[in-house]
């Protein structure tokens, strides 16, 4: 799915969504380490170890810091590859659109047109502003 993501975003856009796919594996890898972090904190809380709980209640709060940052500024990232996405879809179907003959535009044709135009190039937008986060992140945390 994200190859041929890559593959639609056409070359002047792959750029952005590889910085988009790494800022997510680095989220995923954020809270994977902070759940790993976890252990240890309550296994100190557990024995009464408050200066070892301290020290990796620090670390915890470290790692949530961390992705806090890089959460943010995927979202943000998400957003902006998103919408130029689009408009880099919406201007190649345009472009080839008018490549085409004038008898080609029949009814059911055009009705086609207009739902993959519509309906079409929105399904693909919000899939990298909202389903490429969840694919990314629940194959990296583990």
């Amino acid at each position: 799915m994200i190859k041929m993501l890559v593959k639609v975003a056409g070359a002047e856009h792959q750029n952005t969504l590889r910085r988009l796919i790494f800022g997510l594996v680095l989220e995923g890898l954020l809270i994977g380490l902070g759940l790993v972090t976890l252990l240890p904190f309550l296994s100190a809380l557990m024995v009464e170890d408050y200066g070892a709980a301290l020290m990796w209640w620090a670390v915890l709060a470290g790692f949530l810091a961390l992705y806090a940052i890089v959460r943010v500024r995927t979202q943000l990232h998400g957003y902006v590859s998103s919408i130029a996405l689009g408009r880099a879809l919406y201007a190649r179907l345009g472009a080839h659109i008018a490549k085409l003959p004038l008898g080609w535009f029949s009814e059911q044709r055009t009705g086609e047109l207009a739902v993959m135009s519509s309906r079409g190039v929105v399904e693909i937008v919000s899939g990298v502003a909202h389903l490429l986060r969840p694919v990314v992140i629940m194959s990296t945390t583990p």
